[in-house]
């Protein structure tokens, strides 16, 4: 199976005109971006037969792009950390999604901030056991720029295999159980195909609706008074919901008759010239 479209996260520090306060009483980080979800998210079908991969993709803001862009390099990050007396900083993004059922998402507590995950990291519980299904994506890595996609949804496991923890889940101790895909899709929901012995799932998208949404996290690793460790994540709104299937949202070009003309505005003279005409310039805005 082809891997996750998503690069190794370049770990972002703002550039030393920017200061990143942190209060030793609330604990609290202001950031020097605004922490939104996507303002744009869509979802398209990977072309790969009856598979169930999705390909996810979402926007990024300008000041998020900026704070990744001028913090790559290492001199300026090494001072900035030592300035702000953390010991680093990330931006992450999760990925919910939901099937037939716009409400149905799969975000839980093992998403969030909690005692147990700031100890093992999201999506373990207290006791270090993973809390979370196969297509449950808590942690994908972004590049500094305008889109950003993934795959989502992807291989679900052999149903047929009664060791495939993917499909079955798994049990700890205690009587803690990790859902595997067969608890999270609903009877219906999907199809079993066999090939050479394998069993897969399928979804008939024709029939059925697919839901996605995602919301950007920020990591801070820090000490506290005593010099332990401290984990600390800030997370932006979920974003609005992405669709595609019988009840999705479906995308198509304009028309010529429908391609918004622009408002012309601050025409100026540029002083160059092109086949002895004068190069006039302008600003473009897009009608309303």
């Amino acid at each position: 199976m082809k891997k996750f479209l998503a690069p190794v996260l370049v770990i972002a520090l703002l550039m030393s005109c920017f200061i990143i306060p942190v209060s030793a009483d609330t604990g609290e980080l202001k950031l020097p971006f605004k922490l939104i979800p996507s303002k744009t998210v869509s979802m398209s079908k990977v072309d790969i037969g009856d598979a169930t991969d999705m390909n996810f993709t979402y926007s990024m803001e300008e000041d998020m792009i900026g704070f990744m862009q001028e913090c790559e390099d290492s001199e300026k990050k090494e001072a900035l950390l030592k300035q702000l007396g953390i010991d680093d900083i990330a931006i992450d993004a999760q990925i919910d999604w939901a099937l037939d059922d716009k409400d149905d998402w799969h975000h839980s507590e093992y998403w969030d901030d909690n005692e147990a995950t700031r100890y093992f990291g999201l999506g373990y519980d207290k006791d270090g056991h993973s809390r979370t299904c196969e297509w449950d994506l808590l942690s994908i890595w972004p590049y500094a720029q305008t889109t950003n996609e993934c795959w989502i949804t992807r291989y679900a496991g052999n149903p047929d295999d009664p060791e495939d923890t993917r499909w079955n889940g798994e049990d700890f101790e205690g009587g803690v159980h990790r859902n595997g895909m067969k608890d999270v899709l609903k009877e219906g929901q999907y199809e079993i195909k066999r090939n050479d012995g394998e069993a897969y799932i399928t979804i008939d998208y024709n029939e059925h609706t697919l839901y996605a949404r995602m919301r950007y996290y920020v990591t801070v690793w820090d000490t506290d008074g005593n010099g332990n460790p401290v984990t600390r994540y800030l997370f932006s709104d979920w974003s609005d919901a992405a669709s595609f299937g019988k009840d999705g949202n479906q995308w198509r070009p304009y028309t010529e008759d429908e391609i918004p003309a622009p408002v012309i505005s601050d025409g100026y003279m540029t002083g160059e010239e092109f086949n002895d005409y004068p190069i006039v310039n302008y600003k473009p805005f897009p009608r309303i």
